[in-house]
C-alpha cells in the first residue's frame, strides 16, 4: 500500500498527498528555487554602463575587455583623455583597404559619440575628426590635441591599446579583437570599473 497523508481540518476539507505527488511537489519547489538563484547570482553580460547620468551602450559584453592589455596603463589614458585641457581629439588611420576603412568608420563612430556625450556631462566640448595618415609616425599630438590612432587587423601585431605620449594607439588582430580593444579604450579613458 502506498504511503498517503491525510489531513483533515476542521472546517471538512480533506487534503491527501501520495508520495509520488510529495515528491513531485518537492522537485518544483527545488527548481524553482535553482531557477532563481541561477537568474540572480549567474553572471550577466555587461553591455551598458551609466556614466555620471548617461546610459553607454556596448556591442560586446566588457568583461572581454579584461583580456586586452593597456600600455603604460588605465589611468594615464584616463589623464590623457578626460581633462578639461582637451580642445580637439583626432582620431587616426592607414587607409589600407576598404573593409579597414568601414572598420575604422564603426570604431571612430563609437569612439567619438561616447567621449562626445561624457565631455558634454563635465561642460566640455572638444572638437573631434578623423584623419588618414601614411604613417602614425606622422602624427603630431599633444595633451591639448591628443590622436587615437586605430591600427586595424590588416597592419596590427596583437591585441592592446597602447599610449605613446599623447597618442593612444587601438590594436586588434580580427575585426572582433579591435571592436573589444576600442572598448577597452573606452573603459580605461572614463575609468569604467568592469
Amino acid at each position: 500500500m502506498a504511503y498517503q497523508y491525510k489531513h483533515k481540518s476542521k472546517e471538512g476539507v480533506t487534503l491527501k498527498l501520495t508520495r509520488g505527488k510529495l515528491l513531485a511537489l518537492l522537485a518544483v519547489i527545488v527548481i524553482s528555487i535553482g531557477a532563481f538563484a541561477i537568474t540572480k547570482y549567474y553572471p550577466k553580460d555587461i553591455l551598458t554602463v551609466d556614466y555620471n547620468g548617461v546610459t553607454l551602450g556596448f556591442g560586446e559584453d566588457l568583461k572581454k575587455t579584461l583580456d586586452i592589455p593597456v600600455y603604460p596603463n588605465e589611468s594615464a589614458i584616463n589623464y590623457l583623455i578626460l581633462t578639461d585641457k582637451v580642445a580637439k581629439v583626432t582620431i587616426a588611420y592607414r587607409n589600407t583597404s576598404i573593409e579597414s576603412t568601414q572598420q575604422v568608420t564603426v570604431n571612430a563612430f563609437e569612439i567619438a559619440n561616447k567621449l562626445k556625450l561624457v565631455y558634454l556631462t563635465f561642460g566640455v566640448s572638444p572638437e573631434f575628426d578623423t584623419m588618414s595618415v601614411n604613417s602614425f609616425d606622422d602624427i603630431s599630438s599633444s595633451e591639448f590635441h591628443p590622436y587615437i590612432a586605430i591600427v586595424t587587423p590588416d597592419i596590427a601585431d596583437g591585441n592592446y591599446v597602447k599610449m605613446v605620449g599623447s597618442t593612444v594607439y587601438i590594436n586588434g588582430m580580427t575585426k572582433k579583437d579591435l571592436y573589444i580593444s576600442m572598448e577597452k579604450f573606452i573603459v580605461a579613458a572614463l575609468n569604467i570599473t568592469v
